[in-house]
């Protein structure tokens, strides 16, 4: 029976899940929790593998989990939540939000009829289709379309495109089109817009012409300030916390070190 205990928190899956393998192969005794039952954690039910549910914005679930003083050599946090605790986008309160960014499609061209040509192309959709399949850490709508069937067609007209735009679904038209599109996002306390290149139905040269417009004659408009606030942020940041100091745990072996380590483990 190994002599060193580890509590993994957030092992149901990925990065978590292979560290319960690895550290129930090297013989360790592995407590390892999970938010909702893990077929593939269970999988590996032994009797070095002790599986508690819990979740890290319900940290009462934390508070009686039958450890005792000394009883574990180690603790690897695997989970966690940015922001308030209640993880509730209807219940944050404004000192909660210090941001409000939205993701979308624009389609910015200098010739306006061209940008919406390409907005009402038929195919345009296959991203979400492929959003569907992979991303499976949101929900998915009950009619959600999986890649590789294809995307539903809307039935684009110029009118049912000027619905979509006046409703913020997209970014599109000439860089004033954009620009005043923008304004909308501003009125209701929106912040920051993140969009993605390139967009279906673009072509290379569209792509470097949209690139272009953006940066010369949409931002502007909207960010006076030109120094980038991650700038900011990093000139003005205090050390949080100081030099981790405790020694790390006896019996893990790191055969390859990356090339973008700070300091291989020889020389800590």
């Amino acid at each position: 029976m190994a002599d060193k205990s580890i509590f993994i928190l957030g092992a149901s899956r990925g990065i978590g899940l292979g560290l319960v393998k690895t550290f129930l192969d090297r013989g360790w005794n592995v407590v390892a929790s999970e938010r909702s039952e893990s077929a593939d954690l269970h999988a590996l039910e032994c009797d070095a593998l002790r599986i508690v549910t819990a979740d890290v914005t319900e940290p009462d679930s934390y508070v009686d989990l039958g450890f005792e003083d000394g009883q574990l050599d180690a603790l690897i946090i695997n989970a966690g939540i940015t922001g308030a605790s209640h993880q509730d986008a209807s219940k944050a309160t404004a000192d909660e939000v210090s941001h409000v960014m939205m993701t979308n499609a624009c389609i910015c061209l200098e010739d306006r009829d061209e940008a919406r040509a390409v907005a009402m192309a038929k195919g345009r959709g296959y991203l979400v289709t492929m959003v569907n399949m992979y991303h499976d850490t949101m929900p998915k709508s009950p009619d959600a379309i999986v890649w590789p069937n294809p995307p539903r067609d809307p039935g684009w007209t110029e009118e049912l495109l000027d619905m979509a735009i006046d409703g913020g679904y997209m970014l599109c038209g000439n860089p004033e089109e954009v620009c005043e599109q923008l304004n909308n996002y501003k009125d209701v306390g929106c912040d920051q817009v993140v969009f993605g290149l390139p967009t279906e139905g673009l072509t290379h040269d569209q792509t470097l012409e949209m690139v272009e417009l953006f940066g010369d004659q949409v931002i502007p408009e909207h960010d006076g300030d030109r120094v980038h606030s991650t700038d900011r942020y990093r000139a003005q940041a205090q050390r949080s916390f100081p030099d981790f100091q405790y020694p790390i745990p006896e019996g893990i072996d790191v055969s390859i070190i990356p090339t973008t380590a700070l300091l291989p483990l020889d020389e800590a």
